[in-house]
């Protein structure tokens, strides 16, 4: 059959308010290549500055005996890896036997894959008490068509003559089609997250958000009904991508097209290419940058053949990118962090600098207990924050010297969300697919809007954590003055709760029997299973 699964770990994904991430980080890089005589892909992931790997990913050159079909899936896990691993391994196989497979109804097939997939784990006794979820976007590749289901941040592209079509959009709470369902379903949007705690508004599994039972699977506050792109495959179209929202992130749509042209004319593997891409996304450091860099990653590149051999296949897109055919490739690919910057952490690392980045850190265990406590605001995606985040630089730097706090990201390449238009601008609402609203992309709604956000109501909640102190030290002077021993009120931390930080989301459960029973473990270097279902 031609399937390769990852093997994801356990730890904290799109939930909470702090990341949980390793001392160090795992660049060690797991990858596999496959081919037939119509597509070529190559696919890789990376643990990254995460404690385990969540991300799951599906290849399947030839899904049935009927068809030359193929498919291809990254799945994003957050909360645990449990539901990663099982839709990778059983939304392909729902879809093969469905009946609107069968009668190339594909549009209404993947729907009731991904809604059926999410039925199943809700059924079974083994994930009764899982908390995980997992984003899913999967690529059907027929004859003459692609269509790309997605449900959650997980994202396709493909590349035509250079120029990059969307073949998915993000969904986000505070999309305003999103935010309507969420609402209407019993449920808010707090700080761009649904109930103040995940950061995507569709998702397989999360069923404590998906407990009214008066209303559909579709209806739900996060649900898995997938929104689907088809595209009609012509002699234009390069390659498709399928990654996590780890490279999306870091890189816009346009560049990681870009990259992967410049990379494919250097005759680089496409699993090699996946490899070069992540390695200049994971940040050289964990504390700074608003966890941009520091998640799980996991790229797929799909190279479409049109009858060519692998050969020909590299030098028709080589010969493309030479004469500059449709948009014209950069030479460079873009520099997302400062020289300076992965210095000093390459300095840290050998022992020769110091234990942080040099940034101010005082005070960030109080921002922790404030973030923490009741009706405390989650971040976006990883360690504080918005001030620490105009660190991170998108530009090349070949300067030596520390980049100003106030140094603004170049242009280079995209620091919080925002996603770049490519193909077909005009017509947006057949690329972005039905509900999809014009203004999803706007910066407001970015992540460095939430940041610049969640700072301001930071400092108000420190003016008012440290007036709440005065207070009591005023209290306490008073109460001193008549009391008989007069003895000292003992300090409330600014009025704060004195215990541990501790991160809002769900507890890690371990891999259900269900799994061990019916999941197959790849070798490390996820080599193929031969054959075909």
């Amino acid at each position: 059959m031609g399937q390769t699964l990852s093997e994801p770990g356990k730890s904290s994904g799109h939930y909470g308010i702090l990341y949980v991430i390793n001392e160090s980080t795992v660049t060690t890089k797991h990858s596999d290549t496959g081919s037939d005589e119509r597509f070529m892909y190559g696919v890789s992931e990376m643990q990254g500055w995460r404690i385990s790997m969540e991300d799951a990913h599906t290849t399947v050159l030839k899904l049935d005996q009927q068809t030359n079909n193929a498919f291809f899936a990254v799945f994003d896990g957050h909360g645990g890896s449990t539901i990663a691993k099982y839709a990778g391994s059983h939304i392909h196989e729902r879809l093969k036997s469905d009946s609107g497979y069968q009668s190339k109804d594909y549009k209404a097939a993947l729907k009731r894959a991904f809604l059926g997939t999410d039925d199943d784990l809700r059924a079974d006794p083994a994930f009764f008490h899982d908390p995980s979820g997992c984003t899913a976007v999967a690529a059907l590749l027929t004859d003459d068509k692609i269509l790309v289901a997605n449900a959650g941040d997980s994202r396709s592209v493909m590349s035509v003559k250079g120029v990059v079509k969307e073949l998915s959009f993000d969904h986000k709470p505070q999309n305003p089609s999103e935010t309507a369902r969420i609402t209407a379903a019993g449920g808010y949007v707090e700080y761009n997250r649904v109930n103040g705690n995940l950061a995507l508004s569709r998702a397989i599994g999360d069923f404590e958000f998906k407990q009214n039972y008066a209303i559909q699977p579709e209806q739900q506050i996060v649900t898995a009904n997938p929104d689907i792109i088809e595209h009609d495959l012509n002699d234009e179209d390069e390659f498709i991508v399928l990654a996590c929202d780890g490279i999306w992130d870091c890189l816009t749509s346009q560049q990681v097209i870009d990259c992967v042209r410049r990379l494919v004319a250097e005759k680089k593997e496409l699993g090699e290419i996946c490899e070069i891409i992540m390695d200049r996304c994971v940040a050289p450091d964990s504390d700074i940058g608003a966890g941009i860099g520091c998640d799980n990653m996991t790229m797929m590149v799909v190279a479409i053949l049109h009858g060519r051999t692998k050969e020909e296949w590299y030098d028709w897109v080589a010969d493309r990118v030479n004469r500059k055919w449709g948009r014209e490739t950069p030479e460079e690919l873009p520099q997302l962090y400062s020289e300076a910057r992965i210095a000093a952490a390459r300095n840290r690392a050998a022992g020769r600098g110091p234990a942080n980045s040099g940034l101010p850190s005082a005070g960030l265990s109080m921002l922790q207990r404030i973030l923490n406590s009741a009706g405390g605001p989650g971040l976006g995606s990883g360690p504080l924050s918005g001030g620490l985040a105009s660190r991170l630089a998108f530009e090349p730097d070949s300067s030596d010297e520390e980049m100003e706090e106030d140094e603004e990201p170049g242009s280079a390449g995209k620091l919080f969300g925002n996603r770049n238009k490519g193909l077909g601008e005009e017509d947006d609402d057949e690329l972005m697919g039905e509900g999809a609203e014009k203004g999803q992309r706007k910066e407001l709604d970015s992540l460095k809007a939430q940041l610049d956000e969640l700072e301001d109501g930071l400092e108000d909640k420190v003016k008012e954590a440290e007036g709440e102190h005065g207070k009591n030290a005023a209290k306490s002077e008073d109460t001193a003055a008549h009391t008989e021993d007069d003895k000292e009120a003992p300090p409330n931390g600014y009025g704060l709760s004195s215990r541990l930080p501790t991160a809002i989301g769900s507890p890690l459960v371990p891999t259900p029997q269900v799994l061990r029973d019916h999941v197959r473990t790849p070798s490390p270097n996820l080599t193929s299973a031969a054959g075909s279902s």
